[in-house]
């Protein structure tokens, strides 16, 4: 009977255990401030195939392998100029393709040089794998160029040809005013147009264009898309145009590519090749007088020097940094003129003839 009696006594106190187990489960405090939002996330990006995408050009058309053949020979690959020309300043714009892409997206030449250069290649002239379509085929330059030796001219709009422009043009040596009077001091030998000045002539805005002979145009000036409709047609078997770049080759002897012509039509059936030829033989008597005229301001690789001869003695001495020398504006011009043509654009004789002969003219005639 007493056993039985403590386990009864012992149920209140259970029964008051349980009933604050319950409470202690179930009761809440004040609710707390709101936390802040959490950092919304990114959509997601759709799958895309990269298989099919890189197809879009590498596929087994061959186009893409002929393009690079035809490029791998072409001047923009094998001038070796990209190591030189991976210097601060502007020999980057167009001797680079890094430097080109930088002067196209920036407006300036890049401030540095380039840990890996190469020489213009595809990406300097095509948005390579910007988009991975077709897209990346699209050219760089579109718009007319403004030029690099005077910012207030901008070239005629030759339409893909102004990818061409935007390196093919005059720069460096800044002409003299054609009214100038006083003598203008040069500080190198190598005053001039610089290499490859054909967009200018293309332009018909090309040298030291002194009063005299009018300076009417070649037709070559409006064929449509200019440097592109000549230097890229498509030279069949021969290994030449496309991305050559080239007009001529050897294969079997020299070759010349006139597809152009006879597409165009202003020579069909003609001998090109012959009629280049005569018109070289025509502006070459100019050219010869001119460099005669010169023979006082010329050395004998045609740089700019002054000469003296003191009896059976000849000194050439050539404008330095260090030491520069003052020159007649009239000869500058022409100086200007005759390395132009002499040496800096051998495709005269087609992209402009009529300027080639009139600039002679002019400065044979403008010379003291």
């Amino acid at each position: 009977m007493i056993l039985s009696m403590e386990r009864h006594a012992s149920y209140p106190m259970l029964f008051s255990m349980i009933a604050l187990s319950v409470m202690f489960f179930n009761c809440e405090g004040p609710e707390g401030p709101a936390g802040t939002d959490g950092t919304d996330g990114t959509d997601g990006i759709a799958g895309v195939d990269a298989n099919e995408t890189c197809k879009v050009c590498h596929n087994d058309g061959g186009m893409l392998t002929g393009i690079q053949a035809q490029y791998a020979v072409s001047g923009h690959a094998t001038g070796g100029t990209a190591n030189y020309g991976n210097q601060e300043g502007e020999c980057s714009e167009c001797h680079t393709s890094q430097g080109f892409v930088y002067y196209q997206a920036n407006g300036v030449s890049s401030p540095t040089h380039f840990a890996s250069v190469s020489q213009p290649d595809c990406r300097a002239c095509h948005m390579i794998h910007t988009e991975y379509d077709s897209t990346d085929w699209a050219f760089r330059v579109t718009d007319p160029v403004v030029s690099f030796r005077d910012a207030t001219q901008t070239f005629a709009d030759f339409g893909t040809a102004n990818l061409c422009v935007a390196c093919h043009q005059t720069r460096s040596s800044a002409l003299p005013a054609l009214d100038a009077t006083a003598d203008v001091s040069v500080d190198t030998k190598r005053f001039g147009p610089h290499h490859a000045p054909q967009g200018n002539f293309m332009d018909n805005s090309a040298g030291q264009q002194f009063t005299g002979v009018a300076y009417t145009p070649s037709v070559h000036t409006v064929v449509a898309d200019g440097c592109v409709t000549c230097h890229m047609a498509d030279g069949g078997h021969y290994p030449y145009g496309g991305h050559t770049f080239s007009m001529t080759a050897s294969f079997h002897g020299p070759q010349f590519n006139d597809t152009a012509c006879d597409v165009v039509g202003c020579h069909a059936g003609a001998d090109v090749k012959a009629l280049i030829t005569a018109t070289k033989a025509d502006i070459a008597p100019l050219l010869t007088e001119l460099k005669a005229a010169l023979g006082d301001y010329l050395d004998t690789s045609g740089y700019l020097a002054e000469r003296t001869i003191v009896g059976t003695d000849t000194t050439y001495t050539s404008p330095t940094e260090d030491d520069p020398i003052d020159f007649d504006p009239v000869v500058l011009g022409t100086v200007y003129n005759y390395r132009m043509i002499a040496f800096e654009d051998p495709g005269y004789a087609v992209h402009n003839p009529k300027l080639a002969r009139a600039l002679l003219q002019n400065s044979i005639d403008a010379l003291p």
